[in-house]
């Protein structure tokens, strides 16, 4: 089975609204009903965006779902005032809380035991890659260098918290980097996302 096949995206970008499910193109949909597929990872591709020229600092945040290669469905909104790690952080946590609550029945026809965050921003990944987090609730919210509050404390602990829910559940959750702008599918589909967020509150 060939999951490189290329498929219709359908304008996902163009869609508006708050949450944005598409489902999966009419060629993911015949494969998902013709064939059952084995347990295997549900990605969730998030991004961030900012206009820091714009005194109203607007943002937007998006999290696009891919399942074996195949785009199931998308969300996305903008927020103002606010910071690029925040949107950053935002895109994540709304993702994994879309899985733990249920948002889109796309994903009710899936098979996965891996939930893996794919996003261009070290700032995120490297918090879960090298266990920041466990540092900084050790040291009571503090960094280590400076012994300044961490930044983002609101996030990071719903963040751990999703997490920690989607686990009991069973379920393991990963997280990847990868180079931004470098014509990586999702990674685009999200960033474009992003600034539609960003831009629908400018």
């Amino acid at each position: 089975m060939n999951f490189d096949r290329d498929y219709d995206m359908r304008d996902e970008i163009e869609h508006d609204g708050k949450f944005t499910s598409l489902g999966p193109s009419p060629y993911a949909s015949e494969l998902l009903s013709k064939h059952k597929l084995g347990p295997g990872t549900l990605q969730i591709w998030s991004d961030g965006a900012i206009n820091i020229h714009n005194p109203k600092k607007p943002g937007g945040w998006s999290s696009v779902f891919v399942y074996n290669k195949m785009l199931m469905c998308t969300q996305w909104a903008g927020v103002a005032p606010t910071t690029s790690q925040r949107m950053e952080l935002t895109g994540a946590l709304e993702g994994l809380r879309a899985v733990l609550e249920g948002r889109h029945k796309e994903l009710d026809t899936i098979v996965y035991n891996t939930i893996e965050v794919v996003s261009d921003s070290a700032y995120l990944t490297n918090c879960f890659l090298q266990m920041w987090w466990l540092e900084w609730k050790y040291n009571g919210w503090k960094t280590s260098t400076t012994g300044e509050d961490v930044k983002n404390r609101d996030l990071w602990e719903e963040i751990i918290s999703v997490v920690e829910q989607l686990e009991s559940k069973g379920l393991k959750v990963t997280w990847k980097k990868v180079k931004g702008h470098c014509g990586i599918i999702y990674n685009e589909v999200a960033d474009k996302l992003a600034v539609k967020g960003k831009l629908s509150v400018s």
